[in-house]
């Protein structure tokens, strides 16, 4: 499960992502679903949710392989930009220290 939270108390949102065992048209199904207004948060998409999820767990060190898992991406390039951006953001924060 992918929880996340706007901030807000009370405010999470938990989603089944790609690549658990399910068909890319089933997770399509889930994301066609995914209604972000319905559990507070309408100002965000489903796709800036799964974004998110993706952001987060890119920053939480999640590696190219397990996103490609995760969201049921077929090919590295997906994955790689965010564990890029991931990577860059920690390399500037320790720098920072």
């Amino acid at each position: 499960m992918v929880s996340v939270r706007d901030g807000n108390e009370g405010h999470r949102l938990e989603a089944v992502p790609r690549g658990w065992g399910l068909s890319s048209d089933l997770a399509d199904t889930f994301d066609s679903c995914l209604k972000p207004h319905q559990v507070g948060l309408p100002h965000c998409s489903a796709q800036g949710l799964r974004k998110a999820g993706t952001k987060i767990a890119a920053e939480n060190k999640a590696t190219v392989h397990q996103l490609m898992s995760i969201y049921g991406w077929e090919t590295q390039k997906q994955a790689e930009l965010y564990t890029r951006e991931a990577t860059m953001i920690m390399m500037a924060a320790e720098a920072m220290r």
